[in-house]
């Protein structure tokens, strides 16, 4: 679990969203890839106004 929590870490760090990075992180660990998820996942830090990765 500590990698998984490292690569969200590094994710969030490349500049994807809380939402964005939490779908990413999905898919890598069930081995699948869907660019077009992933951006509709950073709407809803939009929708949200967090609009910097992780709110900040």
């Amino acid at each position: 679990m500590e990698k998984d929590i490292l690569l969200l870490n590094q994710m969030l760090h490349q500049g994807k969203c809380c939402s964005q990075a939490l779908v990413a992180l999905g898919l890598k660990l069930k081995g699948e890839e869907n660019p077009q998820l992933e951006r509709t996942a950073a709407a809803l830090c939009l929708a949200s106004g967090a609009v910097s990765p992780a709110g900040r």
